[in-house]
């Protein structure tokens, strides 16, 4: 619901890009995070086939959406706004999954 009101919304595209970018960036981290720990599994190859080529296509998403972050240079504060509201609603999700899964909280 986030994502889609937030893209959604053509009055403030800086905004939207904010959370873009974050999304992206912290993707990045996580799916190359996440591969390493897969690595360890000793799974087959073919197994990690999926995780090797997305931890790629998301450093690579990364670092498209930070070369765009120039067409927002003079809405600073929207883009601000942006990876604020990215990072709260990912706080929440993650505290979600610590409540649900390891009964914290």
């Amino acid at each position: 619901y986030f994502v889609r009101t937030k893209w959604g919304n053509s009055n403030n595209s800086a905004e939207a890009f904010g959370i873009v970018y974050l999304f992206e960036r912290v993707g990045a981290d996580f799916h190359r995070c996440f591969l390493q720990g897969l690595e360890r599994s000793r799974l087959p190859e073919q197994a990690l086939e999926y995780s090797r080529l997305h931890a790629v296509a998301e450093e690579e998403h990364a670092k498209i959406v930070a070369n765009g972050l120039d067409i927002y240079k003079d809405e600073v504060e929207a883009l601000r706004l942006g990876v604020d509201s990215g990072a709260d609603v990912l706080h929440r999700l993650w505290d979600g999954f610590g409540k649900l899964i390891y009964r914290k909280g």
